[in-house]
């Protein structure tokens, strides 16, 4: 009888372990990821998941493609004509579920699928932290406009193209607006290199017909509008670009990225309220974040207020990198920017020149030169969030796809659909 009950305890037992290492082995699948990620891949796990959930918040480095709209049978109802359609994330280690949602079966018939709608109107643009906003200015003043004849297309080049992917496949639950101020044709994705189709497959990118007038009417810049001075500056292409930085981040908060940025780290770990350092001179103004309310708000009412007051339109960065610069350090008491960037941890952060400007303007050619290449992209992995290209200064540099030139390196990995449909050249 004693012998019966010791067997029937070590039964128990080995049950209860194995069922402790089924749970453990379980619970480690799902939680030994790096933190603020939440990848799942294609396995039996798929089963368990609910749907109508984001469930990877942070894409990982090393991203080769996103696949939309994949369908799969959904095995948690049984039901045995409903689908489930997800959103998968394939990188190098493995496939992450990025959305799943819930549909019937897809029906026999062959249908055609309308594209989504990729135009917004400002009035639809919420206040919001999780905005990122791009701007494109060739034709924002009536003097640029005549320099250029475009007929309904996207003006914006594949390098540039490249710096609004990075940026989307980095922060998928962020809303991308770029604003484009040449006209545009309601089937201008048609009409345009298939890079373009490529980046507005991206669910998370929508571009706005820019419409100064709409923008600035109502702001603390509307008198300097008013005025025309926009148009008599001797840059009124990068000007323009400043004055409406400046305002979009006043009137809906988020980040504002230059056109000429690769983003290869999420977001969410800088906060809000912030800019970057470039040098011991100059807080560069072009990656920016501003809360929508609060102390940043009316931190970057100050800036647009003393850009109406002294607007000058003869000095290249009067009115971004020095506007920037000259509110910060009144807003941190601090008399330098190497003083801003030890000591201004309050209602705005100062971050060193490594975070988003890791290569300096004056070796921006370094970013095409191949011997270099790998060393300054694994440097760039340590601590950066983005790596600006310095376009005014190397867009005439050859970037090879292919190569081993860090541009393209970054570009093969931050924005690869883009890189891959580009042809020969980037």
């Amino acid at each position: 009888m004693c012998l019966s009950k010791t067997k029937k305890r070590i039964q128990l037992v080995a049950l209860s372990v194995i069922f402790s290492a089924i749970v453990l082995s379980l619970w480690i699948e799902l939680t030994n990821v790096p933190r603020g990620e939440e990848p799942f891949y294609r396995s039996r796990l798929l089963n368990i998941l609910p749907t109508g959930r984001l469930y990877s918040r942070v894409v990982g480095m090393g991203v080769h493609e996103v696949y939309f709209d994949e369908r799969l049978k959904n095995k948690q109802d049984g039901e045995q004509n409903a689908n489930l359609t997800i959103t998968i994330i394939s990188s190098e280690s493995g496939e992450k579920i990025v959305d799943v949602k819930q549909s019937k079966a897809a029906s026999n018939e062959t249908k055609t699928v309308k594209p989504r709608d990729v135009f917004v109107k400002v009035k639809d643009i919420k206040k919001s932290t999780s905005n990122v906003f791009f701007v494109e200015t060739k034709c924002a003043t009536e003097k640029t406009a005549k320099m250029f004849n475009f007929n309904g297309e996207f003006v914006l080049n594949a390098r540039q193209c490249c710096a609004i992917e990075s940026t989307a496949l980095a922060n998928l639950d962020r809303t991308l607006y770029v604003f484009h101020s040449c006209p545009l044709t309601d089937n201008f994705i048609e009409r345009s290199p298939k890079y373009v189709e490529k980046l507005f497959a991206y669910p998370n990118v929508y571009v706005v017909k820019l419409n100064n007038s709409e923008i600035f009417t109502g702001t603390p810049l509307q008198e300097l509008y008013d005025k025309k001075q926009l148009e008599t500056s001797y840059y009124p292409i990068e000007h323009t670009s400043d004055a409406l930085r400046f305002t979009l981040l006043w009137r809906f908060g988020g980040t504002y990225c230059d056109l000429d940025v690769v983003t290869i780290k999420s977001l969410h770990g800088l906060g809000s309220n912030w800019a970057g350092m470039q040098d011991v001179r100059t807080i560069a103004s072009g990656v920016l974040n501003f809360e929508p309310t609060g102390p940043g708000h009316e931190m970057v009412q100050r800036a647009l207020q003393h850009m109406n007051r002294h607007f000058n339109g003869a000095g290249w960065s009067n009115n971004g990198p020095m506007l920037i610069t000259r509110t910060a350090l009144q807003e941190c008491k601090v008399p330098s920017v190497t003083k801003a960037v030890a000591e201004c941890k309050g209602n705005f952060t100062v971050h060193p020149n490594y975070i988003f400007y890791p290569v300096y303007y004056s070796r921006a050619f370094d970013l095409f030169d191949d011997h270099l290449g790998k060393e300054i992209v694994r440097s760039a992995k340590l601590w950066a969030y983005s790596v600006h290209i310095w376009n005014k200064l190397s867009h005439d540099k050859k970037c090879r796809v292919g190569s081993t030139q860090a541009y393209s390196l970054l570009a093969e990995e931050f924005c690869p659909r883009v890189y891959r449909n580009c042809g020969t050249r980037f």
